[in-house]
């Protein structure tokens, strides 16, 4: 209540009150510091949308947008690159393939074979693939080592309703990566019979107007410019890819253009205070 009369609670308050005036002026500087920071962040972004809507006008192929259209569904067409109007004909006559086999039935996928050797997975002309397997590994062991050998293969096991399968399938189609099985020592699993190919490695096989193309992919990117082909099925009859002007793509490119530049226009206005 004051020493002697003397209010020096009050004066305690009001020398506290003046000790935080630059605290709250400092507080108050940083608040219009980070607003502006948010505010530049934000028409910093709205440039790189300006700039990615310019780009995509900025080149002869980019504003002279070109789609590709196709009359069969086993084939889809899209332009990737500088495409020039055209029309072809199309037959897939094969689809390209990853290796596909399994092994004989076995009762259990986690009960000890009793078969020991070396399996060993030839990927193409690849280094071989040696998976060390001992008598107490099962079908489950033996997948894990495959799939931690870092081949091109991946190992699973189907449940084919009571009796189990090892499943190996190559990674990459194509006929140059078949995948050759050797079962060494007492191994039987039985990776090498016809019986248990499910697919063989082969490519795609088509032809562009009559001419014959192999490609070890069904994404054919190189046999038409500019032009990626992607093959669904095998054709039953030639299907017409036609490669022409797309208006719509070119409005839409446009659109963003325009929509961009509107947009900075106004953050600008509503961040200075024009207008208002």
């Amino acid at each position: 209540s004051g020493l002697g009369g003397f209010d020096s609670a009050s004066l305690v308050s009001q020398l506290v009150a003046v000790a935080q005036k630059p605290v709250a002026a400092l507080t108050s500087k940083k608040g219009q510091v980070d607003s502006a920071s948010v505010t530049l962040n934000t028409f910093s972004s709205k440039l790189g949308t300006l700039k990615n809507a310019a780009n995509a006008l900025s080149t002869t192929s980019g504003f002279v947008s070109m789609a590709a259209t196709s009359t069969d569904t086993s084939l889809v067409g899209s332009v990737t690159g500088n495409a020039t109007p055209g029309s072809y004909s199309v037959n897939v006559t094969q689809l390209a393939k990853a290796q596909k086999m399994r092994s004989d039935a076995q009762a259990s996928s986690t009960t000890a074979l009793g078969q020991a050797g070396d399996l060993t997975l030839q990927i193409g002309t690849g280094d071989p693939l040696t998976i060390a397997v001992t008598a107490t590994d099962t079908l489950t062991d033996i997948a894990s080592k495959i799939n931690r050998s870092g081949g091109r293969i991946s190992a699973g096991i189907i449940n084919a309703g009571g009796s189990f399968r090892l499943s190996l399938q190559g990674l990459d189609s194509g006929a140059a990566n078949a995948v050759t099985v050797t079962e060494g020592g007492s191994i039987n699993l039985g990776l090498t019979k016809p019986a248990n190919i499910v697919d063989t490695a082969q490519d795609a096989k088509l032809t562009v107007d009559g001419l014959d193309i192999t490609r070890p992919t069904n994404s054919v990117a190189d046999a038409i410019p500019g032009v990626t082909m992607a093959l669904t099925k095998v054709t039953t009859s030639p299907a017409t890819l036609t490669i022409a002007g797309d208006s719509s793509a070119l409005k839409a490119k446009l659109s963003s253009f325009v929509s961009a530049y509107n947009d900075i226009v106004n953050s600008v206005h509503t961040s200075t205070g024009y207008g208002s």
